[in-house]
Parts: C-alpha cells; sequence; structure tokens
C-alpha cells in the first residue's frame, strides 16, 4: 500500500468499503484526501496521496518502522560499524542502545 501511495505514476487506491475507516488517521494528518469512487454511482472513497516532501518522507519512515522495525535513513552504515570494531570501541545497534538506557523501575523485598 505505501509503495503504491508512493509511485508518482499512481499515488491512489481503487475504492473499497473500509477506506474511510481504514485511512481515517492518514486523512486527519494531511497525508492523504479522499477522492470520490470512480464507480458510477459508487459510494465508497479512494486515499489519494497529498505529494509533500514532508508526506512522502513520513510514508517512507512508516514504510522503515514496519519492516525493519526502526529508521533505516539515519542507520549508522557497515562500513562506520566496521571502523568502530576494528579501534576496540564497542558498537550496539540503535535499539539496543536504547534499551540500555531506558531508567528501570526496581522494587525492594518490603515493596514487593
Amino acid at each position: 500500500m505505501i509503495d503504491k501511495l508512493l509511485d508518482p505514476h499512481r499515488g491512489i487506491l481503487q475504492p473499497h468499503e473500509s477506506h474511510a475507516r481504514q485511512y481515517h488517521l492518514m486523512h486527519s494528518e494531511g497525508i492523504i484526501a479522499f477522492a470520490p469512487d470512480s464507480w458510477p454511482g459508487g459510494s465508497w472513497v479512494r486515499p489519494r496521496f497529498i505529494n509533500t516532501e514532508d508526506n512522502r518522507e513520513a510514508l517512507r519512515f512508516a514504510r522503515d518502522l514496519i519492516t525493519h522495525g526502526e529508521p533505516v535513513a539515519g542507520r549508522v552504515g557497515d562500513d562506520q560499524a566496521r571502523a568502530a570494531l576494528l579501534l576496540g570501541q564497542p558498537f550496539s545497534a540503535p535499539m539496543q542502545t536504547t534499551a540500555r538506557l531506558r531508567s528501570r523501575a526496581t522494587a525492594s523485598p518490603q515493596q514487593w
């Protein structure tokens, strides 16, 4: 779906009865507009991508989160990781680093 919306030659989906419900959040955020049903007498909507740089970036970011679990665009490359490891410096993936930085709530035996 994201690839279809990002495709410059497409940018619109076919009408479906649940599009208004499924894409409501994207519509309210200004990422898509609802085009009318292309079928004569149809009452469904067709999500149409509003092609701006911010919207393209938001969809690419969403695709990375769905596919990889993290944004890929700002990730450190393999060459930088190898250079850090060769110097003897520790290297952690971003998700590992944030997990270590989260504060943990501990309870004493009396509190438990």
